[in-house]
């Protein structure tokens, strides 16, 4: 789910829960804590402040306030005495930085607001619908899911990015997408569910799925205990009966507050300049937040320059423009609204060249119509001694081609160089400005990646003011960054693989993949009766019905019923996901029972439900999404769907492959897959001469491997030592643990301990790597690829053994796992480069990991076989011979299997 920042922040206010962000901030440093030279606990305010300067910065937040919790009770404990009974008094650190949390405010001129007896929550409700109901937009910023059932066409909630989870927007339609009920049920589903972080009782056995489905057939609480006798089913109607007071006093305590007036008459909601109040400068450094202090960046006096207004242009403007001699880079955004790759309208086209102030080009409706800026600009676009500069370029090529205009290489993206630089960093456009340019931009962050909340139908003045700030911050970032690659000798990376890889994705996604609906609708036939099938097998198996996909009920079965040991707790109890179920599966056949009903139920409502809607009306195809700024190795992933997870080992996998279909017949699929690409890079990488003369020699490495630990001759090796060496062989290389590696072979850990140990004796050039691997991380705080990514791992200097273990593993994994990404990037940019130079019609249309899924012409069956394999086979001069296996079917099953 994703939905976007305000159009424009100044247009919203921003109400923020601080009690709420003191909270989350400081136990996102429980694990590896923050503290000053001198030892001060400082988690909680640094991540308070980066939140609050990120709202203003990235969501472009002017106008905000600051609520707080005040200690003692409040109207909830006079009615409810075991309201937030189960919460741990606040840790003395918090406790400690709540004086200067406020203090932090204060210096930045923020208003806060506190009130005797009365929650934060209440006090954002009680603004939230008052300044609603003046005709104001307000964001909610607050992770409280109370706060949803408020939310409305005026009023959003934010939950800011937290670690690796991503900031989350939602409106009425997101709240309903997870819930299952819109806004205004979401307090009486909470009445039902109850809310175990507030003690919040709700009706005991009720989980969210079966309060939605009341509130589905219900129109409220009051309506569900008015017609009792409707509710299907005894059970669910005697847990009700017996917990009606509950209900309605859980719907009391959730309800928030609305006719509060904490606003005194003329306050001053305004957010000041940040960067222009020394005392903010001063706080900042004697808390040593040296990070934040450079995101604030200079005070406007002492900004870089001045930036040219951007102008409206017409047609005569293009024509002189594109009349100029010599023109050899342009930077551009694009302003559309819509779904990439093929549903963006262009609205609109920002551009600078060298001595001219940014142009704003109104297309279509009211401006330059498409074909005319096509016939103008478009010679330009598409020159290739021109580079093109902009942020997200893929959106652009697809923004301009929905316009009938070509932008093609080459390119200069700054997200894609920020990336190359660290792909562990943020790429958005206002960060990378305010790092290296020292520069804040106005309006909203990367609009054009996400959309918008509070959207006017037309391009207004200030957006197209805006976007003239970031095509001139993309065109000034471009040599500092430039520099910085050079500098650390990933010029190459970036000129050669990562920036043409542009063009090859955009490519890809247009041209989409067939999918065969038919099959899927069968298939969904099929899987409806192996999930029932599969669904009465538990049944029996636990001796009494339940819900498989409530954790409660899933938890009683297995640890309280059938006596299963518990191995893993959570906040919510004992966990009953896949590694425990793996973990306790020869223990009891339930355990399995339920992964194969999982991985079905997610096969069914991932891929076999889904991918029929995504075909696209126009094409009659799906088209993917491929992001290459994402995955910190340097992989690619997939979205909308996610073609890379598709299982490939189970019989349910394999039919949702063969429902992808190569089209026009007779066209069809080649999939080029390289074989065993990150034990050869292993091998290449440590060294170890019995993997590098095993590979020479074509042998099976696992079976060569098993002879290696084993000490055995290859006939001796039997399909379960194979087995065996192969788990060994990929849990190395993803630093597998022997807790781990015992599940995986079915063995104890004492035997998986001593199984490491004798795989490393045998292959010490293994073991020689994986030490020295780490070491030289440890003293670099980087590894890097056979291309020069780099990953920056500081975690491995961590305090906390597991944080430090995880790095140690992504130390080991991300050369191997990183380097088989640059490989295939490299030949993907080579075929792509000669598909067209030679005028093929076959295309890539896919890349999953390590095979590339090419749709091919009939004709040109031979010459496409012998550039992928060429180009595949050379992309890297190794140690072991790169291999390449190819197979041709009409389905992508036939060809891959």
């Amino acid at each position: 789910m994703q939905i976007a920042t305000p159009s424009d922040g100044g247009k919203a206010v921003f109400l923020v829960d601080g009690t709420g962000l003191v909270y989350r901030a400081h136990f996102a440093f429980v694990a590896n804590p923050l503290k000053t030279s001198d030892g001060r606990d400082i988690g909680a305010l640094y991540g308070f402040a980066n939140t609050i300067i990120n709202l203003v910065r990235e969501q472009g937040a002017r106008r905000m306030i600051v609520a707080f919790d005040t200690k003692g009770p409040t109207f909830r404990h006079e009615a409810y005495e075991g309201y937030k009974a189960t919460r741990p008094s606040a840790p003395p650190e918090i406790r400690a930085q709540e004086p200067d949390v406020k203090r932090f405010l204060d210096e930045a001129g923020i208003l806060r607001l506190e009130e005797p007896g009365i929650e934060a929550d209440d006090i954002i409700g009680s603004l939230a619908k008052k300044l609603a109901a003046a005709g104001e937009q307000v964001v909610m910023v607050t992770s409280d899911k109370d706060m949803m059932q408020i939310v409305g066409p005026s009023i959003r909630q934010f939950i800011p990015a937290r670690g690796k989870e991503p900031a989350r927007w939602f409106g009425p339609s997101e709240v309903e997408e997870k819930w299952g009920v819109p806004p205004e049920r979401f307090r009486d589903l909470l009445a039902l569910t109850g809310d175990a972080s507030d003690n919040v009782p709700g009706v005991r056995g009720v989980g969210p799925k079966t309060a939605a489905e009341l509130l589905e057939r219900f129109s409220d609480l009051d309506d569900i205990y008015r017609r009792m006798d409707e509710v299907p089913g005894a059970s669910l109607r005697k847990k009700l009966l017996d917990n009606k007071e509950s209900a309605f006093l859980s719907r009391d305590l959730v309800t928030l507050r609305l006719d509060l007036d904490p606003l005194a008459e003329g306050a001053d909601l305004a957010v000041p300049d940040l960067p222009a109040r020394p005392g903010l400068t001063e706080f900042l450094r004697e808390f040593e937040f040296r990070r934040l202090e450079a995101l604030l960046g200079p005070p406007p006096a002492a900004a870089a320059k001045r930036l040219p207004a951007v102008r409206e242009a017409g047609a005569a403007d293009l024509e002189r423009v594109v009349a100029r001699d010599g023109v050899t880079a342009i930077s551009l955004a694009c302003l559309a609204s819509g779904t990439p790759p093929l549903d963006l309208d262009l609205k609109g086209l920002v551009f600078v060249i060298e001595g001219e102030a940014p142009l704003f080009v109104r297309v279509g409706a009211g401006g330059v119509p498409a074909r005319e800026v096509a016939r103008l600009l478009g010679p330009l676009l598409s020159n290739e001694r021109c580079v093109k500069i902009g942020h997200d370029l893929k959106r652009d090529v697809h923004a301009l081609r929905s316009a009938g205009i070509a932008l093609t290489p080459p390119f200069f993206d700054t997200r894609v160089a920020s990336y190359v630089l660290d792909p562990s960093r943020r790429h958005d456009l206002t960060a990378l400005s305010q790092e290296f340019l020292g520069r804040s931009l106005g309006g909203p962050p990367d609009r054009k990646e996400s959309g918008d909340l509070f959207a006017d139908p037309a391009v207004t003045g200030q957006e197209a003011a805006a976007a003239g700030e970031r095509v001139l911050a993309a065109w000034d970032l471009r040599p500092v960054l430039e520099a910085n690659c050079r500098e650390r000798h990933q010029a190459d990376l970036l000129h050669e693989m990562e920036l043409p890889l542009i063009d090859v994705l955009a490519s890809m996604e247009r041209a989409g993949v067939t999918v065969d609906a038919a099959h899927l609708e069968r298939m969904k036939g099929d899987l409806d009766v192996d999930l029932r099938r599969l669904e009465e097998k538990a049944h029996r198996e636990a001796g009494r019905p339940f819900n498989l996909n409530s954790p409660p009920q899933l938890r009683e079965i297995l640890f309280d019923v059938l006596k299963l040991p518990r191995k893993k707790k959570t906040k919510t109890g004992y966990s009953t996901d896949s590694g425990v179920l793996e973990s306790i599966a020869d223990l009891h056949p339930l355990p399995a029972t339920l992964l194969e009903y999982r991985q079905l139920s997610k096969l069914q409502s991932t891929y076999v439900e889904v991918l029929p809607k995504l075909i696209h009306p126009e094409t009659g195809r799906i088209h993917a999404t491929f992001h290459q700024t994402v995955a910190a190795t340097g992989r690619l992933s997939s979205s909308d769907p996610n073609l890379q997870n598709i299982p490939v080992r189970s019989e349910a996998g394999r039919r949702i492959r063969r429902a992808i279909i190569a089209a026009p017949e007779p066209w069809l699929f080649l999939s080029a897959d390289y074989s065993q690409i990150e034990l050869r890079l292993l091998a290449h990488l440590s060294g170890d001469e019995y993997l590098l003369q095993a590979f020479r020699n074509g042998e099976d490495i696992h079976t060569a491997t098993a002879c290696r630990v084993f000490d055995v001759a290859p006939g001796v090796v039997d399909g379960g030592l194979r087995a065996k060496a192969k788990v060994a062989n990929y849990g190395i290389i993803y630093g597998m643990g022997p807790s781990r590696l015992a599940v995986e072979m079915g063995i104890a850990v004492k035997e998986a301990r001593a199984f490491i140990d004798e795989y490393l004796e045998k292959l010490p050039g293994v073991r020689g790597y994986i030490e020295r691997g780490v070491e030289e991380a440890r003293s670099r705080g980087f590894v890097e690829t056979l291309a020069g990514r780099r990953r920056y791992l500081p975690d491995l200097t961590s305090r906390d053994p597991r944080w430090r273990s995880q790095a140690e593993r992504m130390a080991i994994n991300t050369p191997i796992q990183g380097s088989a990404a640059d490989l295939i990037k490299r030949a993907m940019v080579r075929i792509h480069e000669l598909f067209s130079s030679r005028g093929l019609a076959s295309r890539i249309v896919a890349q999953i990991h390590d095979e590339l899924l090419i749709e091919g012409a009939p004709d040109e069956r031979g010459e496409v076989e012998t550039v992928v394999r060429s180009e595949m086979e050379s992309a890297a001069s190794l140690d072991v011979p790169l291999v390449v296996d190819l197979g041709w079917g009409r389905t992508w099953w036939d060809a891959h299997g």
